[in-house]
């Protein structure tokens, strides 16, 4: 069985066994037969022996017997995941896909039939990739000259799978630019996003080739702030970042402010913005369809988590701010001290999504976002309801028909309108919240928005019953300034300088959280 463990706002599922199917996708005429086989691995990739799986498939693709043998009597079609070997709550899948006798030549000779298989020995352990077709898609684009912004608890910069990756980052935890990942969570996601794929080491990323800017925003606890989260996103935009990775996020509350403007700021620049939509945390505040930030703010590509039989995943939140959904469970990665890990969260599902707009900008980079977004929500595998619906979004992501919409030019921007109106609105904001509880803001510090020279003047007429209160350092976000006041007396400060001419917001130092 499969061994996890909640930790924070995510889960680390640690991989017992793995059962790999092969071979992992099948093309056959009705009639024709395919003989399957079962492997149980170890998390090193060694067989296990002495356990049997128990085959399965669907009625509607065909039959298959005890010791694997496939017969295809279904329509033709694409059938993912279609033949299922079982041991005990474990499972592995293959693909089936049935073409009529009169096409097959056709379709043999044409290079959309083609799928590449990396030689990455974890590239077993990767259900996911199957699950979005990944393989149809590096046949078009393996990725190309895209920086992708990984805003998280940095990377571990010596990874063998990531280091040809890496372009120079940051880290707004520590303020230098040494963005290391001492949590490993940051590191998990970029291996899912851009490991180096087909290099005979370790895992496959989405996209093989691209820019990986690790930026840390998030301490060793998986916990970061609205500092350091939307200093990030300018940093990741003004060093030119395309597409922003935020596998992280928090209930509402008003101090949140400077994230929305940092993500609009990023949205008018032309980047490309995608979110986690939360794991479900009640002691968290995060209950089924609690909207999470920033995935609900509009322009953001919010993602939900799919599991192995493309189900929503047990933790992922649901509502209208999911766009789309990809595998969350059990993803296996990369992981700080250069090793590999499995984990679970809509944090594992995100990147899933940011390297698919690596493969699409990798093979056409004159593409806009706008364009790029409509291709991926157009090209969703449609489950659950017919149409949008707040548990899989537009549906789960197909890198296959992505890359194969850019073939046949159907790259146009055209239909947005129409898929926004599919989607429920969001809900109004809350109005009119006080301060946040203690514990989930940073003591000590506000975020003030005043002109420099008028917080000064403002600072020295407050009460000196507030205690001593200094400006801090650098934001990095533009208009704002940290003021650094006695632990305990933020939100009396906080209402004693709204108060004052000269300033016009001031916000509690939010915290945000690792999904």
């Amino acid at each position: 069985h499969l061994s996890a463990s909640f930790v924070g706002d995510y889960a680390l599922a640690a991989p017992l066994l793995t059962v790999v199917v092969s071979p992992p996708s099948a093309s056959l005429r009705r009639g024709e037969t395919a003989q399957f086989h079962a492997s149980i691995l170890d998390p090193d990739s060694n067989p296990v022996t002495g356990l049997t799986p128990t085959w399965s498939v669907s009625s509607a693709v065909g039959t298959i017997s005890a010791a694997g043998l496939f017969r295809a009597t279904g329509s033709a079609g694409l059938y993912p995941g279609a033949v299922v070997a079982a041991v005990g709550d474990l499972e592995g899948a293959a693909d089936i896909e049935i073409v009529p006798w009169r096409a097959i030549l056709p379709l043999l000779l044409q290079r959309w039939d083609r799928q590449v298989r990396p030689d990455d020995p974890y590239f077993v352990l990767q259900w996911n990739m199957i699950r979005i077709r990944a393989p149809k898609a590096w046949v078009e684009s393996t990725g190309g000259p895209v920086t992708i912004a990984v805003v998280d608890s940095g990377v571990d910069l010596d990874h063998p799978d990531l280091i040809a990756n890496l372009v120079p980052g940051w880290d707004f935890v520590n303020g230098d630019a040494v963005p290391d990942d001492d949590f490993g969570h940051g590191t998990h996601v970029a291996g899912i996003l851009g490991a180096v794929g087909n290099n005979h080491a370790g895992v496959a990323g989405v996209a093989w080739h691209l820019s990986i800017m690790p930026i840390k925003a998030l301490d060793a606890q998986g916990v970061g702030s609205v500092s350091s989260a939307a200093a990030a996103v300018y940093h990741a935009v003004n060093n030119g970042a395309r597409v922003i990775n935020l596998s992280l996020g928090a209930v509402y509350h008003p101090s949140l402010q400077p994230l929305e403007e940092a993500v609009a700021y990023a949205i008018s620049k032309g980047v490309l913005v995608v979110a986690a939509s939360g794991n479900l945390n009640p002691a968290a505040g995060i209950s089924l369809g609690t909207a999470v930030y920033p995935a609900a703010y509009p322009g953001v590509i919010g993602v939900g988590s799919t599991d192995t039989a493309n189900g929503i995943s047990s933790f992922s939140n649901r509502g209208p701010f999911v766009d789309v959904t990809a595998p969350g469970s059990s993803i296996w990665s990369t992981y700080r001290g250069g090793t590999y890990y499995g984990m679970n969260g809509t944090s594992m599902a995100t990147p899933h999504v940011s390297g698919l707009i690596g493969l699409i900008w990798g093979r056409n980079p004159s593409l806009s976002a706008a364009s790029v977004t409509n291709i991926i929500l157009r090209t969703a595998l449609d489950l659950g309801p017919l149409g949008y619906d707040t548990g899989y979004g537009y549906g789960l992501i197909d890198a296959g028909a992505a890359l194969e919409s850019l073939v046949t030019g159907q790259t146009s921007a055209e239909g947005l309108s129409s898929l926004a109106a599919e989607s429920p609105s969001l809900p109004p904001l809350p109005t009119d919240q006080g301060p946040p509880p203690p514990g989930s803001y940073r003591p000590g510090v506000l975020l003030v928005k005043a002109d420099p020279a008028e917080l000064a003047k403002a600072l020295a007429a407050l009460p000196t019953g507030l205690g001593a209160l200094s400006v801090g350092a650098e934001t990095g976000i533009p208009g704002l300034v940290a003021v650094t006041v006695p632990e305990g007396q933020e939100a009396a400060v906080q209402q004693a300088l709204t108060a004052l001419p000269g300033v016009t917001d001031v916000y509690f130092d939010y915290l945000l959280y690792a999904m």
